[in-house]
């Protein structure tokens, strides 16, 4: 952090103009959604690919979300910067105030509703964005304490979807964001390096399903894809089905957690062994995501909550 200064100090106003590098950011190709206090070091960076699937798998509050990127390719990106607020007063001078905000407008044809809702969810969410380009170059804030961090964003919304048409227009998710370009000139620095973030994308909400009655000994349960309802027991198979930390299990009518003895896939479903009273509301959720990739299920999120009731 910098000290104050004189402000009329000119070897603090003005500034060297030497030009020894041409580097800029480019059009962007995917942009990370950063909760508020979201900061990174230099050796952070050593393994971006790993340091942001972590990032991507974290509990709440601390989780990233990517948007766009390979998976869902920006179709229309234009940044509309609004104008520098210049006046002229009486005399016939001109005067700078401030630059103008810059306003940038995503639009892709990939994801159809479940995108659409999950872009909605970040209006207004206080999140901050990272900024990255088809050749892996990252827009982000020196904080000036030896990390690194989003440029602040101030305004983050999500359009209503464009409409198909029969003539020259396919159906387009859209998403923008807003910042001071003040934040960019003072703090701004390009990262390179970081094209293997462009095959990344957000964790998939996943439902636990009731595959068959239960038992006082086992629970038998299935998953789905929370949007498309494909069997992600069929799909991932053990990684998924033979970890007992992919779940958790709680006993709502005693109100304790269980913790099941074993897991298994049995008939194409999910068995979780344990010892469940009759009469008593048993609920399945997932376990951390966190824990979920350690065992090999990446991009999940398995959020919902089952409810089963032991006969």
């Amino acid at each position: 952090m910098g000290a104050m200064v004189k402000a009329c100090s000119v070897q603090n106003v003005v500034k060297n103009t030497g030009k020894n590098c041409d580097k800029a950011l480019q059009a962007d190709a995917i942009i990370f959604a950063c909760p508020p206090g979201f900061t990174f070091t230099a050796t952070d960076l050593l393994d971006p690919l790993t340091w942001m699937k972590a990032n991507i798998h974290a509990a709440w509050g601390s989780r990233v979300l990517p948007l766009f990127g390979y998976k869902a390719p920006i179709r229309t990106f234009e940044p509309k910067n609004e104008n520098d607020i210049v006046v002229v007063l009486d005399d016939g001078s001109s005067h700078f105030l401030r630059y103008g905000f810059v306003n940038i407008n995503y639009e892709t044809t990939s994801g159809g509703l479940c995108y659409a809702e999950a872009m909605a969810a970040l209006n207004a969410s206080g999140y901050n964005f990272l900024r990255m380009d088809k050749i892996g170059q990252m827009l982000v804030r020196d904080n000036g304490d030896g990390t690194y961090g989003p440029l602040i964003t101030d305004f983050a919304y999500s359009p209503a979807p464009v409409q198909a048409d029969l003539k020259s227009t396919p159906y387009k998710n859209k998403f923008m964001i807003s910042y001071d370009p003040q934040d960019m000139i003072d703090n701004g620095v390009i990262l390179s390096g970081g094209k293997s973030l462009l095959t990344l994308m957000g964790l998939i909400d996943a439902t636990p399903t009731l595959a068959a009655a239960a038992t006082t000994t086992i629970l038998k349960i299935g998953v789905k894809n929370s949007c498309t309802d494909q069997d992600l027991v069929a799909l991932l198979g053990a990684a998924l089905g033979t970890h007992v930390n992919n779940f958790s299990v709680y006993d709502k009518t005693a109100a304790v957690p269980i913790v099941p003895s074993g897991a298994a896939i049995v008939a194409g479903h999910i068995e979780l062994t344990g010892v469940y009273p009759t009469g008593h509301v048993i609920t399945v959720t997932g376990g951390a995501p966190a824990d979920l990739l350690a065992n090999l299920v990446s991009g999940y999120d398995i959020s919902g909550v089952l409810e089963i009731t032991i006969p």
